[in-house]
């Protein structure tokens, strides 16, 4: 795997966890 498919996955992987915790902090309220 290249460098910029290793940094484009990990961008992904994050912006996944940003809206898990969205949606987890709609749920608490």
């Amino acid at each position: 795997m290249s460098l910029s498919v290793m940094t484009f996955m990990m961008h992904l992987s994050l912006l996944r966890t940003r809206t898990n915790l969205r949606r987890s902090l709609r749920m608490r309220d």
